[in-house]
């Protein structure tokens, strides 16, 4: 059995996401200016719009089997495609091989020789050979890297790497492989867990020292032709494997300093960057969330080839794990998405239009992780429709919810509104009386024949018989820990009484950090026909003012712009195991949290139940989307609306829990299913008192399944969702915990802002 084991330090609070959970938006170049706010995609040399020519790039996923995970892949001397990798049905390492560049896919052989090995990085050889790392532990306990090399049909060799001793800050990971590469000349290269990157004989296990990226906290390496790259978080360092000399590239240098999170790998899925070699000597190929571009090295430039927001690049659940360009007109990538391998083929089609004729204008106030992969389903099914994604807040500009609504407001009345407006902090109320929404009643009613919603949830969103806008998903705030614990969750006051008596702490990591905890509890009570509730808001500050003890998080903040918005599970009874607070409270977004939850609650015997159930039974309502009433593009908005609202993305695991029934029954089963025999999970916890907890994460069972579906079943009201009126009382909220100005004084304050801003 295998067990995956995170460590983790225990800080105010653990939040658990899925390991092919949210990626980032990476890529070449600088987001353009758009409509009311940024629009994507955008790159070094990209289209920022709809634009005339001919020529495109037109992905098609290849019919590679299924639930296999790859560890490498490489085109050999005579033009034949080879990956190895493992089934996860059987848990046996297989080569499967392509001769008609990736058109069909024949088993080379299986190999035998590796029971209970458990790879930490693999790749494929230009002859057709394989290799796998992984660390063992000798009879005195003593962590050895050993590599297996292997052939189709044969059985592997297993040999020990000698990993020479090297001036380290911990000596335990040398002989950890994370990174596995060969050159074109078949030399292999290995980087280790201290970043160090070494050449090695596969034959011998002998190890030489190639460089040392250890300052730069490398943990990831690619290859392509001599060219070898070490990246991290920090930038790229480029390397001739020839030799060893270090090649200056000031374009990838600053590439990396602008997207940070193209050198981070932090999981075994893959990365949010792959690097391919062309047919010149100088020349690679990359692709990134925002496409795949060609690069010389030492060059000044980035030429877009492939806009990624047209395909499945621009998903940024997706991670990379290999780029083989077969010729100039096809490439193949290998992508891990939504808990799947997929091997997709990029084709040049000269008689495709360069970009859609059709543009679709989307606007959303933050970017998110499910958007993105609603936009790259779409864009699947719709090639012939181009989507402008266009966000309000891209998170660097400096540019306010309130700035960016003025500036939609301004287009919409100028009539280059978008086409469908995702409103999650948007005032919808008014764009309903202003007449800015159509009504999408027969959409929905259509999907709920077919599929089924949540009714609890439903059921808000319709009034008089129309329905203007409709969440894709939803999720649930709990509270919850010992019998008395989740008992004094149902009121923001019997959990302040609840830890005053206990003596013990309320998790948090900082005033403004509680404050956005409390908020989607409290917030359905404070906005009634257009006007703030004084009386709502004074309790909500009082009681939380009880709740609220500095701490060394103080600065810290987990939702902010752009893709920091993205939906995290915060609610964790690990924090009560490991002494952090005397109960647990946040949000539960997914069933990874849910496996997570419920191995804290087997081992501390604790429970849980919807968080301020006895004042107002409260969901979450997130990505809530409608069709703007002067569109042209009525049927490609509502084609756009069935993909959000639908099965395929709505059974995603994480950013919430989809408010179509199949969805969730699909999404419920591939949860129980969610570990195999070959692949379990664990996490161990440590904080820095010295105390540490390992929990092994298990499927949920049915019972598990049905204690959620009932609270999910449970509440009636949506959170009140406008971000404006929400950043003002946060604001004068956390004036308030932190005894800057008293609690009278902030609510005369948020209602004279907050009125006035409802009166516009």
């Amino acid at each position: 059995m295998r067990k995956r084991v995170l460590s983790v330090l225990l800080a105010a609070a653990v939040a658990f996401a899925g390991l092919c959970g949210c990626g980032t938006d990476t890529g070449g170049g600088d987001a353009g200016g758009g409509v009311g706010g940024t629009e994507t995609p955008s790159g070094a040399g990209g289209q920022t719009g709809a634009a005339g020519g001919m020529g495109r790039f037109l992905e098609q996923e290849t019919d590679f089997p299924e639930k296999f995970m790859i560890y490498g892949m490489e085109k050999l001397d005579d033009g034949t495609v080879r990956v190895f990798g493992r089934s996860e049905e059987s848990g046996q390492f297989e080569f499967y091989d392509s001769a008609d560049a990736g058109g069909s896919w024949n088993m080379a052989g299986a190999v035998s020789g590796l029971e209970n090995f458990y790879p930490l990085a693999g790749a494929v050889s230009p002859d057709g050979t394989a290799v796998l790392a992984t660390a063992s532990y000798d009879e005195n306990e003593v962590r050895q890297a050993q590599l297996a090399v292997m052939s189709p049909g044969q059985e592997a060799q297993r040999i020990l790497l000698a990993i020479p001793e090297t001036a380290a800050s911990n000596a335990e990971h040398s002989n950890m492989i994370v990174a596995c590469a060969f050159d074109e000349e078949g030399t292999l290269f290995v980087e280790n867990l201290n970043s160090h990157v070494f050449q090695v004989d596969p034959a011998t296990g002998e190890c030489r020292e190639f460089c040392d990226m250890e300052e730069a906290y490398s943990r990831n390496m690619e290859i392509a032709g001599h060219w070898l790259f070490a990246l991290s978080g920090t930038g790229v360092a480029v390397f001739d494997s020839r030799d060893c000399s270090n090649a200056q590239d000031p374009f990838l240098d600053e590439m990396f300093a602008k997207n940070p999170q193209l050198g981070e790998k932090n999981t075994d899925f893959g990365a949010n960057i792959v690097i391919a070699a062309g047919t010149e000597e100088d020349e690679i190929f990359y692709a990134t969330h925002e496409g795949l571009f060609s690069h010389s090295i030492e060059g000044s430039v980035g030429e877009q080839l492939i806009n990624g927001a047209l395909n499945t690049m621009g998903n940024t659940s997706a991670l990379f794990l290999n780029l083989l360009m077969l010729d100039e007109e096809n490439f193949l990538l290998a992508v891990h998405l939504n808990g799947e391998v997929k091997v997709l083929k990029y084709t040049y089609d000269s008689n495709a239009a360069a970009t859609p004729e059709t543009e679709l204008k989307v606007y959303a106030l933050n970017d998110s992780n499910y958007l993105r992969q609603v936009v790259s389903a779409y864009q699947k099914q719709h090639q012939d429709v181009y989507v402008n994604l266009v966000i309000g807040m891209s998170g660097d500009d400096g540019v306010t919810a309130e700035d960016a609504i003025r500036a939609l407001n301004t287009d919409i009345l100028a009539g280059n509104g978008p086409d469908v407006l995702i409103l999650d902090g948007l005032p919808m109320d008014s764009y309903i009386e202003k007449g800015i929404l159509a009504d999408i009643r027969p959409l929905i009613a259509e999907l709920e024949a077919s599929d089924g919603f949540f009714e609890n949830v439903a059921d808000v969103y319709e009034a008089d018989g129309a329905v203007y806008g409709f969440p894709a998903k939803f999720y649930v705030m709990l509270a919850g820990g010992p019998a008395d614990a989740a008992a004094a969750g149902a009121s923001l006051q019997k959990t302040a009484d609840y830890v005053e008596a206990s003596g013990g702490k309320f998790p948090h990591g900082g005033a403004y950090e509680l404050l956005e905890v409390l908020y989607p509890v409290n917030s359905a009570r404070f906005l009634s026909q257009n006007k703030l509730n004084e009386d709502m808001i004074k309790e909500f500050l009082s009681q939380a003012k009880r709740l609220y003890v500095p701490n060394e998080y103080e600065d810290m903040v987990l939702y902010g712009t752009g893709m920091g918005n993205e939906l995290l599970n915060t609610f964790g009874s690990v924090n009560i195991l490991m002494g952090e607070s005397c109960m647990s409270y946040g949000a539960l977004t997914s069933m990874s949290g849910l496996t997570l939850e419920a191995a804290s609650c087997e081992k501390g015997g604790f429970g849980y139940a919807l968080a301020g159930r006895e004042e107002v039974k409260s969901f979450v309502p997130y990505q809530i989307a409608g069709i703007g009433s002067g569109t042209a593009n009525r049927d490609a908005a509502e084609d756009f609306l069935r993909v959000m609202f639908g099965t395929e993305c709505g059974s995603i695991d994480g950013n919430g829990f989809p408010v179509n029934r199949s969805a969730y029954e699909l999404l419920c089963d591939n949860a129980m299913h969610m570990y195999g025999e070959q692949d379990n999970a664990g996490v161990a916890v440590s904080s820095g008192d010295g105390i540490s907890l390992d929990l092994v994460l298990s499927n949920p069972t049915e019972e598990q399944i049905a204690e959620l579906t009932g609270i999910l079943e449970e509440p009636d009201t949506p959170a009140q969702m406008d971000r404006v009126i929400k950043e003002i009382v946060l604001e004068y909220g956390e004036a308030v915990l932190k005894g800057d100005i008293g609690v009278d004084e902030a609510v005369s304050a948020i209602l004279q802002k907050c009125n006035l801003y409802l009166a516009e």
